[in-house]
């Protein structure tokens, strides 16, 4: 399942990533994490006519969080997330853990738990 997840994830440009509602991301050094981040059932509405998202708007979303290819979601988080610019930023409600992605440099994303930072490079 984990490998169907990746294999079916196109690669993004950062033009073409405002249109998307799914993200893959992987941790480029440590315990080699990877973050899928999805819209959440039922927000696709909320991408009008274009099916983009729009600036400034929050839309729910889900981040799964797998451990060394794994099989199974290790943690699973829903919140929101924001475009701003060049910037997707991803908030858990309980606002313990942030996802940035800078989609003109997606080589360069990060996810912060409690304070702690790692980096990742988005597909």
């Amino acid at each position: 399942m984990f490998k169907a997840v990746i294999l079916a994830v196109l690669a993004f440009s950062p033009s073409a990533f405002a249109d998307s509602t799914k993200l893959v991301c992987r941790e480029l050094e440590g315990d080699r994490q990877t973050v899928v981040l999805e819209i959440a059932p039922g927000q696709e509405a909320k991408l009008g006519r274009t099916g983009s998202l729009k600036e400034g708007v929050k839309y729910d979303f889900v981040l799964s969080l797998y451990t060394d290819n794994q099989a199974h979601t290790s943690k699973e988080f829903t919140g929101t997330v924001e475009t701003e610019d060049v910037m997707f930023s991803f908030q858990s409600k309980d606002g313990k853990l942030s996802f940035q992605v800078y989609m003109d440099e997606m080589d360069q994303s990060s996810l912060t738990v409690d304070g702690k930072s790692t980096s990742f490079a988005c597909f």
